[in-house]
């Protein structure tokens, strides 16, 4: 299933990189302080490339804001992945892959971030991206909450960063 959004943010392409890309790529407290469905995140890695490229690993979980009921069923480990992830300067281009703790023969979730000069002093940023659940019949149902879901993350991080930045 496709997912995609946008986000106009005031601020030219290279201030609107530079805030949510070099500001916060690998920035634990970032991530924590702009998606509030996250429990916790870690950074396991970050590698910086003479060509500008930059490599990270973080590990994230969002157990504690599903419901109490569901808690009983899915541990924190089921709901635990790892982003690994590189900012491409040349394309300016943020490439995702999510890798599930669990699950991680069913569950594909890939994309990018990319950026946009509108002009009028505007930059939109926007996301393409796969989500693919492999299990029969429930797979399709799945896919159809994680975006909704995502999407409300998403929407609720751009709220919180055009007002954290002031862009």
């Amino acid at each position: 299933m496709k997912i995609t959004a946008h986000y106009d943010f005031d601020g030219d392409k290279k201030k609107v990189i530079d805030c949510l890309v070099y500001k916060s790529i690998g920035n634990v407290d970032y991530f924590l302080e702009t998606m509030p469905d996250l429990t916790y995140c870690k950074l396991l890695g970050r590698k910086d490339e003479p060509d500008g490229k930059i490599h990270v690993k973080l590990e994230m979980c969002a157990h504690g804001q599903i419901p109490k009921a569901a808690q009983k069923l899915l541990s924190p480990e089921m709901l635990t992945w790892q982003e690994i992830s590189y900012w491409d300067p040349a394309k300016e281009q943020y490439h995702f892959k999510i890798k599930t703790k669990y699950f991680t023969k069913q569950f594909d979730f890939t994309g990018y971030w990319g950026y946009k000069e509108l002009g009028n002093g505007q930059t939109r940023q926007f996301c393409d991206s796969d989500v693919n659940v492999k299990v029969p019949i429930l797979g399709g149902i799945i896919e159809k909450a994680i975006g909704p879901a995502l999407i409300k993350n998403w929407d609720e991080n751009y709220v919180m960063v055009k007002k954290m930045y002031g862009i």
